[in-house]
């Protein structure tokens, strides 16, 4: 099936199997989406916007990819599967949780009125949180590409527990350019391919 035009689903999405074409346009989905082993969101050039005011679901089979990813939701997206991919993700407003598996991502960007969350699982690629974070028991893989950069107007509610890994040995594997303050950061892990220079805290 192909997607055309623009749509707004109001209801949930649920791909058993077959092709699913989201087109060149923005899709608009204030439910949740599932995709089953069987089936393959299709097109290079889509973007998909979770959009709802209630809790969205995203589930997907290993191997799911989508091209631009958005959630601009007044509630909460909750994103589990066991591996998937999102060329853009850009979080505009509500909370995003990573709710377990690996998230692969070429640019992630959690903007200010946005939160990230994520007490599971491995993110995976460049990420920047200008937004609210809450994180404890994440793996962090800079997939040797690129580190955390935590920037001006990013809100810490949690952040401990991390483990740091595939950043290269040029690139911090955690950017602070938050304001001055007291921080405190607990628990975290950085593997033998991280650099010494692990945590950058200057503006």
């Amino acid at each position: 099936m192909t997607l055309t035009n623009t749509l707004t689903i109001n209801s949930d999405v649920k791909l058993l199997q077959g092709v699913l074409n989201l087109g060149a346009n923005t899709q608009y989905l204030a439910g949740g989406i599932s995709v089953n082993a069987g089936g393959i969101i299709g097109n290079s050039l889509h973007t998909l916007e979770l959009n709802g005011s209630a809790l969205q679901i995203a589930s997907f089979t290993a191997g799911t990819t989508f091209n631009q990813f958005n959630i601009n939701s007044s509630s909460k997206v909750l994103m589990l599967g066991t591996s998937f991919s999102v060329s853009t993700l850009t979080a505009v407003a509500g909370a995003f949780e990573l709710g377990g598996g690996t998230l692969t991502v070429s640019s992630m960007s959690v903007q200010s009125a946005a939160t990230f969350v994520a007490y599971t699982g491995t993110l995976r690629g460049p990420a920047v949180i200008a937004g609210s974070m809450s994180v404890t028991g994440l793996i962090y893989d800079g997939n040797s590409t690129s580190g955390l950069q935590i920037v001006p107007g990013a809100v810490i509610g949690n952040f401990s527990t991390v483990t740091f890994r595939n950043t290269p040995a040029s690139i911090p594997a955690v950017r602070f350019g938050i304001a001055s303050g007291t921080y405190t950061l607990s628990g975290h892990v950085f593997d033998a391919s991280v650099s010494s220079s692990n945590v950058d805290a200057s503006a």
